[in-house]
């Protein structure tokens, strides 16, 4: 897959070493590596709606959405180029996406908290979604 695909979160997990978005020691992290290698995604980049952890990973509020989603939009921009495709992992990330015009694609979020993603036929049924949106066949 030659497309940049950039896949975007809400906020740093707490179990996160650093500020970094899907830190590859995290569990949400592993498995959205696993993601991109099943879905053969060659250049991937991860962003966060927020770029601070908050307590007990708290979701962010309406109003800190709607604060981050003008930066959020800057950020993924700088990070796009033709044939890029964004990717909303968990409800925070698509409502703060849906305002800012970018089109993108749902997905769930990669936490092991997320009971669905226990259901191999549903994990597979998004890996397949995944792999239609990034090769134009939606």
């Amino acid at each position: 897959m030659k497309n940049k695909v950039i896949f975007v979160g809400s906020n740093p997990s707490e179990a996160s070493p650093d500020l970094s978005a899907f830190h590859p020691k995290t569990q949400s992290g592993k498995r959205l590596q696993e993601w991109i290698e099943q879905a053969d995604i060659s250049e991937a980049v991860s962003l966060n709606v927020c770029w601070e952890k908050t307590s007990n990973n708290r979701a962010l509020t309406i109003e800190e959405q709607e604060d981050l989603a003008y930066n959020l939009e800057n950020r993924i921009r700088n990070h796009m180029e033709a044939g890029s495709k964004v990717i909303a992992l968990g409800k925070t990330a698509a409502r703060t996406l849906s305002s800012t015009g970018l089109e993108f694609l749902e997905m769930p979020h990669p936490s092991r908290r997320n009971r669905k993603l226990n259901n191999p036929v549903y994990t597979n049924e998004q890996i397949k979604k995944l792999k239609k949106y990034i090769k134009n066949e939606n």
